[in-house]
């Protein structure tokens, strides 16, 4: 399902971009059909609810067609070939769900450096030799943090899934 922005012109010419969000309760009673929350606060979602509420959030999501198309050769392929009409519109209704980045995250060289010792040693050496790089090719695989922004941002989903889990 792809989810799309609507979009409203007012009568002053200004254009409002946005997405609709029912009332929390209403999405709330919705999903409990009619049956009271679980004791510890709980609701149960589907795997299909859970991908058209992400959906509504990739549509905000960075995304760099460039570096997209550069870092993923079977997208470049595909426009070349017309079987998909464009990289972001690929991006936000698949990519994000199959695992691709729709923008380069920026690693904040001092943080990254304090944060790791190790890379900070190998830097210090010349093992490595820009910690962009090593980021973008070993880092976030290894689940470290680009910055504080994002330490913050995916710490946050951590504790909020961790929660989740807790039924």
């Amino acid at each position: 399902m792809q989810t799309k922005l609507g979009t409203i012109r007012g009568d002053d010419g200004t254009v409002d971009t946005f997405v609709h969000i029912p009332p929390y309760q209403v999405i709330v009673d919705r999903l409990n059909d009619g049956s009271e929350k679980k004791s510890n606060g709980t609701i149960a979602i589907s795997d299909s609810f859970l991908v058209f509420l992400l959906s509504h959030w990739v549509l905000r999501a960075p995304f760099d067609e460039a570096y997209y198309v550069r870092t993923n050769q079977d997208i470049s392929e595909a426009l070349s070939k017309g079987s998909i009409s464009s990289a972001e519109e690929h991006f936000r209704s698949r990519g994000y769900f199959e695992g691709r980045l729709g923008a380069p995250v920026k690693v904040d060289r001092a943080f990254y450096l304090a944060a790791y010792p190790d890379v900070a040693k190998a830097f210090a050496r010349g093992l490595i030799k820009d910690v962009q790089s090593h980021y973008d090719e070993t880092g976030r695989f290894e689940g470290r943090f680009a910055n504080a922004v994002q330490k913050d941002q995916l710490e946050r989903w951590a504790h909020a899934l961790g929660n989740a889990n807790k039924t």
